[in-house]
């Protein structure tokens, strides 16, 4: 599991490619995802898809990625502490 720099390191590197940036889509491994509550792949894609991405930032462990909408969605690099944007 990433430590605190390692997850710093992974905000630092992604926030100049992504933000003011539009999503245009949304992969799912289909592995179990850790979540507060239950949500399906539509419901990700219309939180997602279109938004434009405010910020990047790191609370802890977690990664915010915050859009213009005023939602958002919580990363967490899980073991392998990889994130791969496209």
């Amino acid at each position: 599991m990433p430590e605190l720099p390692e997850v710093e390191t992974v905000v630092r590197s992604l926030r100049p490619h992504v933000v003011g940036q539009k999503v245009r889509d949304v992969y799912l491994s289909g592995l179990p995802l850790r979540m507060a509550r239950k949500l399906d792949d539509k419901e990700l894609r219309r939180t997602c898809v279109g938004a434009t991405i405010r910020a990047v930032r790191r609370r802890g462990k977690y990664i915010l990625i915050d859009f213009d909408s005023g939602r958002g969605v919580l990363v967490h690099l899980g073991m392998t502490g990889r994130l791969t944007v496209v």
